[in-house]
């Protein structure tokens, strides 16, 4: 329940848009190296472990993530739109996989199913709705794939500035948890691969920066006397899409 809890909390952390603009792959031609198209980053934890991703794509939409441990991340699109990712690791030579399926009300994400490949693992699926200033309510809930029985996990709620980034994230569980964030106003790894700033619950991006613009300063505060501060050093390319970001604990370059 608690590493559950832990997951549900992360997820309120990603960075989403809920701009009407739509992008139509029609309209215009991305190229990796014109338009920034993320093709490789590199991770590096505060023990020193290296880990690679590479990218690749259909003009602007993202097929597939492949990292160097074995690890995939595949993507399916309905439009312009990611409508499922299936996520494959690898744990003691065998494969473990999850299959989330994504909902849509215009281009704006309504709900999320979570389901694994192993059953003894609950099924999570994620309602949203939106009020009138843009913010974000989320539901929980767990779903036990062998009798169907339902529990709610969590109620959650996201506060978005005139950017449509995540400034303040909530999960009203036992303890509260808030999260704050700061933000720049450069261009985010992730800017132009079509349909990654909706879907805002996913793991399926990383969640070291955001999907609009990136952080450079978050609080987490878990129950009532438990605060944690990250400062993100952040550097540029000479398009102002980030290439380095350090908040002490990982660092993740990109490259373009």
């Amino acid at each position: 329940m608690k590493k559950k809890l832990l997951y549900l909390f992360s997820a309120l952390l990603v960075l989403t848009s809920c701009s009407n603009d739509e992008t139509k792959e029609d309209d215009v031609v991305i190229t990796p190296k014109s338009q920034n198209l993320l093709k490789k980053s590199i991770e590096t934890n505060g023990n020193g472990i290296v880990r690679t991703a590479i990218y690749t794509y259909e003009g602007n939409k993202i097929d597939k993530i492949t990292y160097d441990d074995g690890a995939t991340t595949v993507f399916t699109y309905t439009g312009d739109l990611i409508t499922k990712t299936v996520q494959t690791e690898i744990h003691n030579g065998k494969a473990y996989s999850n299959t989330t399926t994504f909902a849509y009300e215009g281009n704006k994400l309504r709900s999320s199913l979570k389901v694994y490949s192993e059953n003894r693992i609950n099924t999570m699926q994620g309602i949203f709705s939106y009020d009138v200033e843009g913010k974000i309510s989320a539901t929980y809930i767990d779903i036990d794939p062998l009798t169907q029985k339902q529990k709610l996990m969590t109620l959650s709620a996201l506060t978005l500035d005139s950017n449509k980034n995540i400034v303040k994230a909530e999960m009203f569980t036992s303890p509260y948890n808030i999260s704050l964030m700061e933000y720049d106003t450069k261009n985010t790894p992730f800017k132009n691969i079509v349909g990654a700033s909706l879907i805002f619950n996913s793991d399926a991006f990383g969640r070291e920066v955001g999907l609009n613009n990136n952080k450079t300063k978050e609080i987490l505060r878990y129950g009532k006397d438990n605060e944690d501060t990250l400062i993100y050093s952040n550097i540029y390319n000479s398009d102002n899409y980030l290439i380095t970001s350090d908040n002490g604990r990982k660092m993740m370059e990109y490259f373009y």
